[in-house]
This record gives C-alpha cells, structure tokens and sequence, in this order.
C-alpha cells in the first residue's frame, strides 16, 4: 500500500533538504566526512532499531518526527530500514571512497534525481515498468540527472571525458534505481553507488 501524495512529497522534500550532504562531502577534508557521516548512519540505523522494537524514547520520538512519511513495510514490525538510513550509508560510503567531486555528483543525483521520479512516477506515472516504477518516473530521474551533471561540469569546469562519463553514470544509475525494487537493494543506495564506481573505475 502506497502512502498519500501530500506523504511523498513530504519524504521527498526531506530528500531535497539533504542538499547539504553533497556540500560537505565537496567543501570537508576525507576525515571529517567519513567520521560525520559514519556516526550519523551509526546513529540513524540506532534510532530505527529502537523504533521497531519499541524501546523508548527512541520509538515515541522517531514515530512523531517521521511516522507519517513512512512507507508501510517501514512500519512494519519486522526490521526494514527507512530511505533515510541508506542515504546516510551511501553518504558515508561516498565519502570513505570516492573523491570530493565523484562522491558530491553522486549524492546531488541520487538525492534530486530520486525526489523527481518519486514525485513525477506517483503524480504522472502511466506506463509501469517494473516493481511499481514507471516510465515518467525513470525519464524524471534521467532528465534532473543530465541536468544535474551538466551544471556541476559548467560550475568546476570539469574536463570533457568527465562530462561524458558523468551522463553514462547518470543512464546506468537511472536503470539501478528503475531495478532497485527486483534487486531488493534500496534506490537511495543503489543509484548513488552506481554513479560513484562508474566515474571512478573509468576515471582512474
């Protein structure tokens, strides 16, 4: 069951609000990043332990903060992550392997990327492709990531080869969030580590 719209667009402006993550991964040195970012997914996952299995104050302050943009096998009573959780891990994981440019285009994309084609793929999306997600969706993801790429080539004057494997990271994270759902691994994950290991291994 689908939570409501006026829900998934509050999950998905949260989404929006993490702008900063791709900040400070580009702005901080290694260290820093790695350590923040590693306690707050240590932390995170923490927080939602405590909310499955009721341990207070965990439980009452997770449900009255986020209960009501979670989806409803996040809810469940078995042990599901919330997207909050994997987008700190793929933060942390961007930040322990990635370089400063390679590890902020990937999060910008997974965040902005994914909050479109959530948005677009619920209001607009038709044509289902595969797990619930839809044609306009993934177009959405695609297009706010060449999007994104192309203005993060303009503001660091990224050389030409970069550009052009920045769009093919963009296509191939657009696929692994499109199949996120049958590979059973979370899109705020998958997308961003997509992108990462394809700019590096080609990059390098």
């Amino acid at each position: 069951m689908q939570i409501h719209f006026r829900s998934e667009l509050e999950r998905k402006m949260l989404h929006i609000s993490s702008i900063w993550v791709p900040a400070f991964l580009y702005f901080f040195p290694y260290w820093p990043s790695v350590i923040v970012f590693g306690s707050l997914f240590f932390v995170g996952v923490l927080a939602e332990i405590g909310y499955h299995r009721n341990w207070r104050p965990f439980h009452h302050l997770y449900k009255v903060a986020f209960g009501h943009i979670l989806r409803t096998k996040e809810r469940g009573k078995g042990m599901h992550l919330s997207g909050g959780v994997f987008v700190l891990l793929a933060a942390f994981i961007c930040a322990l392997f990635f370089s400063p440019e390679i590890g902020a285009m990937a999060m910008t994309v997974s965040l902005l990327a994914d909050a479109m084609s959530g948005l677009v793929g619920r209001r607009f999306g038709k044509t289902r492709l595969c797990e619930g997600k839809s044609l306009e969706g993934s177009a959405a993801f695609l297009f706010t990531g060449f999007i994104i790429v192309t203005l993060f080539e303009k503001a660091l004057n990224l050389p030409q080869e970069m550009y052009v494997l920045s769009i093919i990271a963009v296509i191939l994270s657009t696929i692994a969030e499109l199949l996120s759902g049958k590979l059973r691994i979370d899109d705020n994950l998958s997308s961003a580590l997509i992108f990462g290991i394809t700019m590096s291994i080609f990059n390098y």
